[in-house]
């Protein structure tokens, strides 16, 4: 059975056969036209079949994605559970560092700066909307906080401006 494109070929050989002789539709080229086209039908249903293995394929690759995405997220969960406990136990007992055979586990303290922006912004909101007020339609304020820069402008005092506190978290580093 020929391809798709030497059937396309096929008919376009008929219609300039048509063309020659004038738009006279003989018994051969009609029997050759009915074939073709067949031909074509049959090809196409054979297309659509082998489409839908392809939908079914990736049906089946999506679901196997699903699945190794919950083993994975599984996975990080039971490992930060196992974290969080050894953490919890460390800090229970005043322990800051275990020396095993394969591994060092050292329990860190680090600082955080927490911002609560709505808090931060409030006293500067009046000249925010003035600002925008003065500008045009098609031009917005955006106010962003640094919290790069509120560390810097307080580094050497505990002060810090309302909104802002700074978080201790202990975390598990393990080598």
């Amino acid at each position: 059975m020929a391809n798709l494109y030497e059937l396309q070929g096929v008919m376009l050989q008929i219609e300039q056969t048509l063309e020659d002789n004038g738009g006279e539709l003989t018994d051969e080229l009609a029997e050759l036209l009915t074939d073709t086209e067949i031909s074509i039908k049959q090809k196409a249903d054979g297309y659509r079949a082998v489409m839908a293995k392809f939908d079914h394929k990736v049906d089946a690759v999506d679901k196997e994605i699903k699945r190794l995405q919950d083993i994975k997220k599984v996975a990080k969960n039971s490992k930060e559970r196992m974290k969080e406990y050894i953490l919890g136990v460390m800090g229970a007992y005043g322990i800051k560092k275990i020396e095993g055979e394969l591994c060092t586990m050292t329990r860190t303290t680090t600082k955080s700066l927490e911002v609560n922006e709505e808090v931060l912004i409030e006293p500067h909101m009046a000249k925010i909307v003035e600002l925008q007020k003065a500008l045009p339609d098609y031009l917005t304020v955006e106010v962003k906080v640094s919290k790069t820069a509120i560390k810097n402008k307080f580094k050497d005092t505990d002060i810090l401006p309302a909104g802002c506190a700074y978080m201790e978290n202990d975390s598990l580093r393990i080598r």
